[in-house]
């Protein structure tokens, strides 16, 4: 993939992301670097409430499967 539609992907995910399907919970962007895209996020320890690392954790998972089925064309299965 080239930079530019790297850079595009990257910007359609987090449009995607920010107005029409939440994948998780908005806090992070997509960018697209080193011919790869990554998602970064940053939550300082102001924010941190019990229960909430389980939260992000399961937000990540949701958001990890969004992209095998918009990337790969396939949901996660059991057969790995």
């Amino acid at each position: 993939m080239s930079d530019v539609d790297g850079i595009r992907l990257a910007l359609s995910l987090n449009a995607t992301e920010l107005t029409e399907k939440t994948f998780g919970y908005g806090f992070g962007s997509y960018c697209f670097r080193d011919r790869t895209i990554h998602f970064t996020s940053f939550l300082p320890n102001a924010v941190y409430r019990p229960g909430l690392l389980p939260n992000i954790y399961f937000a990540g998972a949701a958001r990890a499967r969004e992209m095998s089925i918009r990337l790969l064309g396939k949901d996660w299965d059991d057969n790995v």
